[in-house]
C-alpha cells in the first residue's frame, strides 16, 4: 500500500471519529438557531397548592463570547438555568455570564454510572450521572441520560437524544421544600415540529410589553428566581432593596435582548423579612415585594 493510500485511510478514520463525537453532543442537546422547546411547569410545596403554566425557550442566536468560544444563546431559562450553551465532543458546556465568565463543562455524555464532577454555574456545585434508559417521546424511540444536580439547589434532569432536555425537576433545598416539575410537551428541532407548540400569543419569550413577574418561590429560603420580559433590546437595571429603601443587591445591569430573562437572588447574610425588587429601563419601571424566611 502506498503512502497516499495510508494517509487517506487515516484521514477518513479521523474524520469519522471527530464527527461521531460532535454528533453525540448535538444529539443529546441539538443546538441550532431556531430550535425551540415548550414545557409545562407544575409547581407545589410541602403544604400542597401550587401553579401550572406553559413556558417556552428557543435558541435566538449563536455568538462568540469573551473567552473566544462560540455559544448558542437561549431566549430564557433552559433545563439547568444556563443562557449560553455549546457542545464539544462528549460534553455540554455553559458560559457563566454572571459570575466567573468561564466555560463550564456541565453534562458529561460518556460518564460512567455514579461518576460525579464539580461545576460552577449558579446554585449548582456538582453533577452526578445516575443512569441511562430507553423511552418514547412524540412517538419517537429515544435514549435518555439522567443527571442529578446538587448545591444550593437540587434538581434532576433528563437529557434525550433527538430532543435534548425532556424533564427538569427542581426540588430546591432542602429537597422537597418546593418543587417545579418541567416536562417537554413540544419542540421544533431543525424545522421539524414535534408534540404541542404553544401559540405565539401564549409564548412568554415573544413579549409585546414589559413585565416584572412575582419571584418564585415566595416566601423563599435560601434562593429565589426573578423573571422579567421585554419587547425590545434595551438597557436594564434590576435591584433589590430592603424595607428602608437601601440598595441590597444589583441582579442585572446592562443591555438585554427582547424576550424573557431570569435572575436568581441568594440573600446570604441578610436578615429575614420583606424586600423589594425593581426593574428599571428607559421607559419602564416596576417594583414587587418578596419575603425571605430565615
Amino acid at each position: 500500500m502506498n503512502i497516499k493510500a495510508i494517509i487517506g485511510i487515516v484521514l477518513v478514520h479521523l474524520g469519522i471519529g471527530v464527527a461521531s463525537q460532535f454528533a453525540q453532543s448535538q444529539s443529546f442537546y441539538p443546538l441550532q438557531v431556531g430550535n425551540r422547546w415548550d414545557f409545562t411547569d407544575t409547581s407545589w410545596g410541602l403544604g400542597g397548592g401550587g401553579t401550572r403554566e406553559t413556558t417556552s425557550v428557543r435558541i435566538i442566536v449563536d455568538t462568540v463570547m469573551g473567552n473566544g468560544l462560540r455559544y448558542f444563546k437561549f431566549s430564557g431559562r433552559e433545563a439547568a438555568g444556563g443562557q449560553f450553551a455549546r457542545g464539544d465532543s462528549n460534553w455540554i458546556y455553559y458560559y457563566d455570564n454572571y459570575q466567573t465568565f468561564a466555560d463550564v463543562p456541565f453534562y458529561k455524555l460518556n460518564a460512567i454510572l455514579g461518576e460525579e464532577w464539580n461545576v460552577s454555574l449558579g446554585p449548582y456545585f456538582f453533577v452526578r450521572y445516575t443512569g441511562t434508559f430507553t423511552a418514547s417521546k412524540f412517538g419517537v424511540p429515544i435514549t435518555v441520560k439522567e443527571y442529578y444536580l446538587d448545591g444550593l439547589a437540587v434538581a434532576l434532569v433528563w437529557l434525550s437524544d433527538r430532543f435534548g432536555p425532556i424533564v427538569a425537576w427542581d426540588m430546591y433545598d432542602p429537597p422537597g421544600s418546593w418543587n417545579t416539575y418541567r416536562s417537554l410537551i413540544g419542540a421544533i428541532i431543525a424545522d421539524t415540529v414535534y408534540g404541542t407548540i404553544v401559540s405565539v400569543s401564549d409564548d412568554p419569550t415573544l413579549a409585546n410589553s414589559y413585565n416584572l413577574w412575582q419571584n418564585f418561590p415566595n416566601p423563599f429560603n435560601p434562593i429565589t428566581t426573578i423573571r422579567f420580559t421585554m419587547p425590545e433590546r434595551t438597557m436594564v437595571s434590576l435591584k433589590v432593596f430592603d424595607i428602608l429603601g437601601r440598595e441590597i443587591a444589583s441582579l442585572a445591569h446592562g443591555e438585554f435582548e427582547a424576550g424573557t430573562h431570569l435572575c436568581q437572588w441568594q440573600p446570604d447574610h441578610n436578615s429575614g423579612g420583606v424586600y423589594f425588587y425593581r426593574l428599571q429601563t428607559a421607559s419602564f419601571s416596576q417594583t414587587r415585594r418578596m419575603l425571605y424566611l430565615r
